[in-house]
């Protein structure tokens, strides 16, 4: 996990890794299948497939609230890239990834979330790191991980 300077003045982008245990196309399903997605973020379905846009319903937030993406790169197995645009603003996110492993059994998954103010860093970090684990529990058939197990806890003043 980094966060690199980006071009918009006081932004950075978060960068999460994950080793996981699946091949590459099977993992790709968990982010692009609606029937997959709905088990980790939500259900989606095309309001406009020719301009690629989405309508995203945000089963983990409180309230479900829906949300608007366009698909800005989608290369099936290794690639995709939206823009959602919610209450919470544009954010610019993708997914890469790449077979790694002994005959591609395993699969490095990059995520990145560009232009991410810096005052929110720690809490869209947390909550990404949330949603990737709750996809790979998900996946897996595991307990489904405690959001507040992702929060900081403050700190105490002497």
């Amino acid at each position: 996990m980094s966060e690199e300077h980006s071009e918009a003045v006081g932004t950075e982008t978060i960068r999460l890794e994950r080793s996981v245990d699946a091949a590459r196309e099977d993992l790709w399903l968990w982010f692009t299948a609606s029937e997959k997605t709905a088990q980790w973020i939500g259900p989606w379905h095309f309001t406009d497939k020719e301009r690629g846009r989405i309508g995203l319903q945000l089963v983990a937030e409180e309230g479900a609230p829906a949300s608007a993406a366009t698909i800005r790169r989608c290369e099936a197995p290794s690639l995709l890239e939206v823009t959602t645009e919610d209450a919470a603003g544009s954010w610019h996110l993708r997914v890469s990834l790449a077979e790694s492993g002994v005959r591609g059994e395993a699969t490095q998954l990059v995520f990145e979330h560009f232009e991410v103010p810096v005052p929110m860093l720690s809490d869209i970090r947390a909550g990404w790191n949330y949603y990737l684990d709750l996809m790979l529990a998900a996946k897996d058939g595991l307990e489904t991980p405690v959001f507040e197990d992702y929060l900081q806890a403050p700190s105490e003043e002497a």
